[in-house]
């Protein structure tokens, strides 16, 4: 749970014949993390047997539109799954041939409608003008208000001219085409082409084509229809294939991570401790000609071990940064201290009940981790609603007057004095963990890089508490204390642990941002209550507003709160903590094959 689990790099070389079936056995296993083989010294090994045949399969699979989410098991060969596949797909690719020839004449159907309602907004109603003229020029286009009354005095006396708001259409002699172009242009109108050229009436003809474009649509809806028809049919076997293709085609790639020479080859990777002897056990099954060898190293992956309760908050890791192997893994911290510091900042009994009502309900709904970390925050929340007495930002509940321990509007010095004590805690918890990290590089270096902040820090609190006169103390020895700090910061950090003493300062009284955005909520929802209150008093439909301004205030100060209490309290973790003790950049460990478990092992050893 401290740190993450204990790995063992691993070396298996075995003959080339072996391969396949070593692969299958990794593959069940699910407990190896394979390292990519990137020396030259061995070139790497090649796809197996109906790799490239696999991929396109499954490329096929892809294009295949899918209604059902539901899987079943399947033992097919890959010849009867390629015919199946390839048949589906056929049929579908013949439909969609078919609607993709309507939906060009459906697009072509719309434009030409768009040009008729083009041209009857300008004028034009007998659209046998649009006839091929050997002596006659046409242009047709748009352009702002402006620009069209201009154009409506420059093309006066030229030629035969329609010109409306929406748009203009000029017919003149060939001879006066470059006029034309040229006015146009002056006018800072745009011309547009027109390509159909429907005769008669321009009534007519809209009825005409819209009656196309109905049918076009009618007809590309039954095709949909097809479509999904053949899709509801096949989708469950479809779903079962997929997951068959995607473990072949895992497999069947798997050596082009390994090195490999004419008749052997060597694969490398890591694997949990406490899977090692069965790794063994299955690697001798196959043959005695199969070396494995096992060794500690500290470049291996990460992979977390945290309890069920603990696991949702290592999405903060994930957001971050996941711990190296040999650090230590601070989901556990995160645990205690981000729903504390959470509710703290919301704490108030009627957001922290609708907020976990939300999450529970959303957790239900798409099964994320945030979610449980919400839920457990919500429970902060409304725990220390009842320290500070607030419901909603009153003082009441169902009736009942609620008992303030500490009420947040009244004590603002004690709360931003609590927070800052919970700062301190927090940092130097964050020392004591970086020299945990640090002692590896010897304990004496460990103690100057990480334990002399914190002595720092003693000998600056014995001489504050001595200034106040809360109590004497010799301030020769806090000085000293002090001093001897920094002397160890010097050694430990060099000049550059000097010039962080003032952040040092600066990540405790950040701290101080846990009471002031407590204060803020609470000061947003007295205020809504306050402008919602009288409003009850009055009757009829002021009640209805009073509600109203209830709901959508509390509603927007929940939501702000929510965001305000989960930025904040990762920033505290992030910026002010991780920085006195977390590196992270850890590599996370992807293991070949399914997920390994125990459980499932020993039904099969029962098996046996």
């Amino acid at each position: 749970m401290f740190f993450p689990e204990k790995m063992f790099k691993v070396t298996i070389a075995a003959p080339k014949s072996h391969m396949e079936e070593i692969i299958e056995v990794l593959y069940g296993l699910g407990v190896i993390h394979i390292k990519e083989y990137t020396d030259k010294e061995f070139s790497i090994g090649s796809p197996l047997k109906d790799s490239e045949k696999i991929s396109e399969l499954l490329l096929d699979l892809h294009a295949i539109p899918r209604a059902a989410t539901k899987t079943k098991t399947i033992g097919w060969p890959l010849k009867k799954m390629e015919k199946f596949v390839k048949g589906v797909k056929g049929g579908i690719a013949e439909v969609s041939a078919e609607k993709k020839a309507l939906e060009e004449k459906l697009k072509n159907a719309e434009k030409t409608k768009w040009e008729i309602d083009f041209l009857s907004g300008i004028g034009i109603k007998n659209l046998s003008v649009l006839a091929d003229y050997s002596s006659l020029y046409c242009m047709f286009g748009t352009g702002d208000t402006k620009g069209l009354k201009r154009l409506r005095k420059l093309a006066r006396g030229l030629g035969v001219s329609f010109i409306t708001e929406k748009g203009f259409g000029i017919f003149v002699d060939k001879p006066d085409r470059e006029k034309l172009q040229e006015i146009v242009s002056k006018s800072k109108c745009t011309e547009i082409k027109i390509e159909s050229k429907p005769g008669g009436d321009a009534t007519y003809a809209k009825r005409r084509i819209e009656e196309e474009i109905g049918k076009l649509q009618g007809d590309i809806s039954v095709l949909d229809e097809k479509i999904n028809k053949i899709s509801r049919k096949y989708s469950l076997i479809l779903n079962s294939i997929e997951p068959v293709l995607i473990e072949r085609v895992r497999k069947a790639e798997a050596p082009l991570k390994f090195a490999a020479s004419n008749y052997a080859f060597v694969i490398q990777g890591w694997v949990p401790e406490k899977n090692t002897e069965l790794l063994k056990q299955r690697m001798d099954r196959i043959t005695r000609g199969v070396f494995i060898k096992l060794e500690e190293t500290e470049d291996a992956p990460t992979k977390t071990e945290n309890p069920a309760v603990i696991r949702p908050f290592e999405f903060f890791l994930r957001l971050y940064s996941l711990p190296k192997y040999n650090e230590i893994d601070p989901s556990f911290l995160i645990f205690i201290t981000f729903p504390i510091f959470y509710g703290i900042m919301l704490g108030d009994i009627g957001y922290g009940l609708v907020l976990f009502a939300v999450s529970f309900f959303l957790k239900r709904k798409l099964k994320l981790a945030l979610f449980d970390v919400i839920m457990i925050s919500s429970v902060t929340t409304i725990l220390f609603g009842f320290v500070y007495g607030e419901f909603f930002g009153s003082g009441h509940m169902l009736g009942y007057e609620l008992t303030p321990w500490i009420h947040r509007l009244e004590s603002v010095t004690e709360l931003i004095l609590y927070s800052v004590i919970i700062g301190l805690f927090h940092i130097n918890a964050g020392f004591i963990l970086g020299f945990i990290n640090a002692r590896k590089h010897g304990i004496k270096k460990a103690a100057m890089e990480k334990l002399s902040w914190i002595t720092f820090q003693i000998g600056g609190l014995l001489l504050l508490l001595d200034s106040l006169g809360v109590f004497k103390f010799d301030r020769t020895i806090s000085m000293g204390i002090m001093a001897a700090s920094v002397i160890a910061l010097l050694k430990g950090h060099g000049f550059f642990g000097i010039i962080e003493i003032p952040s040092l300062i600066g990540n405790i009284l950040s701290y101080a941002r846990l009471a002031a955005i407590g204060l803020a909520s609470a000061s947003l929802a007295i205020v809504v209550n306050k402008m919602a209150g009288p409003l009850f008093y009055q009757g009829g439909l002021f009640i209805i507003l009073g509600v109203l301004i209830l709901l959508l205030g509390h509603t927007v100060n929940l939501a702000l709160g929510i965001m305000d209490a989960f930025l904040q309290s990762l920033r505290l973790h992030y910026v002010e903590m991780f920085t006195k003790f977390y590196e992270g950049a850890g590599k996370e460990y992807k293991p070949f094959g399914k997920p390994f478990s125990f459980k499932k092992e020993k039904r099969l050893q029962k098996r046996k």
